[in-house]
């Protein structure tokens, strides 16, 4: 498992799934939310679904996700 969840009283963090890319779309379609950051906007939820497909699914899928590359 290359991305354990972690638990908090207040918190928890967790890998995205595809049943998270509706609240994504709705993070990632947030111009002031995406301000500072280094893509546009998306402008529908295809776009969330290609952005989860390249940024997560398929790092997911490696036996180490966070490598930085």
């Amino acid at each position: 498992m290359n991305t354990p969840m972690l638990e908090t009283e207040r918190l928890i963090l967790r890998k995205f799934t595809e049943k998270d890319i509706e609240a994504l779309y709705l993070i990632l379609k947030d111009e002031e939310a995406n301000k500072f950051l280094p893509w546009y906007p998306v402008q529908n939820i295809d776009e969330a679904k290609k952005f989860y497909d390249e940024r997560y699914s398929a790092k997911y899928a490696r036996q180490i996700f966070c490598t930085g590359k």
